[in-house]
């Protein structure tokens, strides 16, 4: 239902990607290009699709980062996310993932 794309000029920078059901949402996928990282792609395709889940009437979101992964967890704490358990082999490759989640 939510799909956002990031473009510095004619590059793809990222894209994020929501799925709601009812009154809550996952955001399935956020990734962002490795030569835009660190630039501000990803904390603002975050916060504009937490914008627009907010205006169509989601009230919590969910999602799910790999245990390994510390930059998105600093991220997604930074926007009001907080860890609610870990998922061992949550991953294809047999990572954990730590399942985080927010009001809005």
């Amino acid at each position: 239902r939510f799909f956002l794309v990031a473009r510095r000029g004619r590059m793809l920078a990222g894209y994020a990607v929501a799925h709601v059901e009812a009154r809550t949402a996952e955001i399935v996928s956020i990734a962002v290009d490795p030569a835009f990282r660190g630039t501000g792609v990803g904390r603002a395709l975050l916060e504009r699709i937490l914008e627009m889940l907010g205006a169509s009437g989601v009230a919590g979101v969910e999602l799910m980062v790999r245990t390994e992964n510390r930059s998105a967890q600093r991220l997604y704490r930074a926007c009001g996310f907080r860890r609610r358990r870990r998922v061992p082999g949550y991953y294809d490759d047999g990572a954990d993932g730590w399942l985080m989640s927010r009001v809005l």
